[in-house]
């Protein structure tokens, strides 16, 4: 969970915003056909983070995607628990998480259950890149328009952003360029960096002992999994977890479920079960 990542940070911008930037400079582009390649490149991963080597930093926010989603019930006072409409958190993401929220949020094209198969990574049928291939040759106007607010919603760093428009032959809207100017140029005189108060999965590292290499991903599988299963214990959320992770991950480097699960409160941030 990001916290401290705004539209009013000047490192990230929203899709949405680059899309309209860029159509109004451009008047060959139009909205719907920047977010349309946009969205394929989201759905390809092309803004997933790199592979992380011993010693590297995956937990940087700087390398991930950030979306809003539905905080846990657990992690809710009960009044804001009961609502139907919950408020929401600033999470690192990738293109499965993405995906898995469309789909528990029905806000892909067509019913979810067509796609419940071909994006759940538990279903039996599941055949990892068909379900991205799919939905990355659907037209981003054929989306629901729940779907199509998740995709604009999306906040991306500006530093990502840059090479991806460069390989285009694109380059930042005028408007993004001189506030990354003016952003890059008064962190230069400063010698700041990130703010320290910016929280990411480092927050939910276990201590006394080094940090596994797949903890990073357990935490974002734990917080995903809570977003999309707020009545699961912990200990249901700490085994399942697990076993994704062990799907992508040498098990070598995997924690064992008892750990994740007493680490479960700096995880989520408190709460019960």
């Amino acid at each position: 969970m990001s916290e401290s990542i705004s539209a009013f940070d000047g490192n990230y911008v929203r899709f949405g915003q680059v899309a309209e930037l860029l159509a109004q400079e451009r008047p060959q582009c139009a909205f719907d056909d920047v977010m349309d390649l946009v969205k394929r490149a989201v759905l390809a991963g092309e803004f997933d983070p790199p592979s992380f080597e011993v010693g590297e930093t995956r937990e940087d926010p700087r390398n991930w995607l950030h979306m809003e989603i539905e905080a846990p019930r657990c992690m809710l006072p009960p009044d804001q628990a009961a609502l139907s409409v919950r408020p929401k958190q600033l999470y690192e993401v990738n293109r499965s998480t993405i995906a898995s929220v469309l789909v528990t949020t029905d806000a892909l094209p067509g019913e979810w259950v067509e796609w419940e198969a071909l994006l759940d990574v538990t279903a039996p049928r599941y055949t990892g890149e068909n379900g991205f291939l799919a939905l990355g040759s659907i037209p981003f106007r054929d989306f629901p328009e729940r779907g199509r607010k998740e995709f604009e919603a999306l906040l991306i760093p500006i530093e990502k952003l840059v090479p991806w428009l460069k390989k285009r032959g694109w380059t930042l809207p005028s408007l993004l360029a001189a506030a990354a100017a003016k952003r890059q140029g008064s962190n230069e005189a400063s010698g700041s960096r990130l703010s320290t108060g910016e929280t990411s999965t480092s927050e939910a590292r276990p201590a006394g002992r080094p940090q596994k290499r797949a903890w990073p991903r357990i935490v974002e599988l734990v917080r995903q999994l809570a977003a999309e299963h707020p009545d699961w214990k912990k200990r249901v959320l700490a085994d399942e977890a697990w076993r994704r992770a062990s799907r992508e991950l040498d098990e070598r480097d995997l924690p064992s479920v008892a750990t994740i699960e007493r680490h479960m409160v700096e995880i989520l941030g408190g709460g019960s079960g």
